[in-house]
């Protein structure tokens, strides 16, 4: 892609990965739920971002079991 293509699409992009997380975060912010448990909703924010490794990790041993299990 060019560079004049580019870089427009990149800088509108930002800007609005800015504004949805700004409004997120000032909406989320004020509800009672996440002002009184933010500790359990950071957990959480936390446990679900490492799913995807740990997930990646168990097929990772499912694969090398079942490739040990064809070798003789």
């Amino acid at each position: 892609m060019r560079w004049r293509t580019f870089f427009p699409y990149s800088v509108l992009g930002g800007i609005g990965w800015i504004a949805v997380c700004v409004f997120a975060g000032y909406y989320f912010g004020n509800l009672e739920f996440i002002k009184g448990h933010f500790e359990l909703v950071l957990l959480t924010v936390i446990a679900v971002s490492c799913l995807p490794v740990v997930a990646e990790y168990v097929q990772k041993l499912r694969l090398r079991k079942n490739y040990q299990k064809k070798l003789p």
